[in-house]
């Protein structure tokens, strides 16, 4: 078990985050701070398949104004189901991307095992703050360095560098998020 905490440098927001990086893969976490434009707490949890790749998520939104939960599920025919109702449009994610955290980004990373100057495409489902929406988002991964990789939101054109620690658990992410870590 991994455990980290990251701060936002600008100091709005925090997160802690546990990785249980065994065989099949869960992280969960609670962020507390500005979730992109409102204030409040996320706790997520994310289950993973022994391919690496989400099996479901779990996502608890409180703020001053509001409380929701969401619930995704990838069944093993790659149809995802959100808070039940199914969503063909996330039938090419295997990955998903929880907007106001860099947890999340492991996961691919972890599972594609980039030699350096490789990259990757992939579709993930994004849920997008303060929305709340799930879409289906197209991102590129290349590895850059031993530690480092870029990461790149296709249709935005936003990238970040990461920088990540032994288990491919993001360290740093572009001069937005910084991890303290133990275990």
């Amino acid at each position: 078990m991994k455990r980290i905490l990251w701060r936002r440098f600008d100091h709005s927001t925090m997160e802690y985050c546990t990785f249980h990086l065994r065989e099949t893969a869960m992280i969960s976490g609670q962020v507390i701070g500005d979730l992109s434009g409102t204030f409040g707490k996320v706790e997520y949890v994310v289950s993973c398949l022994s391919d690496g790749s989400t099996k479901s998520v779990s996502v608890q939104v409180n703020t001053l104004t509001k409380e929701v939960l969401l619930n995704f599920r990838r069944e093993t025919s790659g149809l995802w189901l959100v808070n039940g109702q199914e969503r063909p449009d996330l039938e090419e994610c295997k990955d998903v991307d929880i907007g106001v955290t860099p947890a999340t980004n492991t996961l691919p990373i972890r599972r594609f095992q980039l030699k350096v100057g490789e990259s990757r495409e992939l579709v993930a489902a994004w849920l997008r703050f303060p929305e709340l929406l799930v879409a289906p988002m197209r991102q590129r991964y290349t590895r850059i360095g031993e530690d480092t990789y870029l990461y790149e939101s296709i249709l935005s054109g936003y990238k970040a560098e990461l920088t990540v620690d032994e288990d491919a658990v993001v360290k740093t992410y572009a001069g937005e998020w910084n991890a303290m870590t133990s275990g």
